[in-house]
């Protein structure tokens, strides 16, 4: 069976331009230390820490959540969420009212990288992705 991953990644990345300043999702801000209660799981390939946490406010799309910080100042510098949906209608449908409320705040997707939309603004960015594997 074929699983679709719902992918919401924010990140410091390239500067452009956007509504509001993205500064963070789900309660974790970008640039802030790591949290105590965050779960450490991991120092991925590229040398980053992986961390679960749990939001005080879930969102219904997700239901993994998870932050990249870097080593030696444990600096939150990703926040990921991700859902795994059974078939690409309901992924992609999920991802259309993503893009819809995400357009409201931040303006139009700066861009489309593989048919991904991204907003970008200062040095941050969000990617928003169904991802089949």
């Amino acid at each position: 069976m074929k699983i679709l991953a719902l992918i919401l990644a924010l990140s410091l990345s390239s500067v452009a331009y956007a509504e509001n300043e993205i500064v963070g999702a789900f309660g974790v801000r970008l640039g802030d230390a790591i949290d105590e209660r965050m779960e450490f799981v991991e120092q991925n390939d590229k040398g980053a820490l992986v961390y679960k946490f749990t939001p005080d406010k879930r969102h219904e799309y997700f239901s993994e959540y998870t932050v990249l910080a870097t080593i030696k100042t444990k600096i939150i510098f990703r926040i990921i969420a991700i859902h795994q949906y059974a078939n690409k209608e309901a992924c992609h449908g999920r991802r259309r009212i993503l893009r819809v409320a995400l357009s409201k705040k931040y303006g139009k997707a700066s861009g489309l990288t593989s048919f991904i939309p991204v907003w970008k603004n200062d040095n941050r960015a969000i990617l928003l992705n169904c991802k089949g594997y």
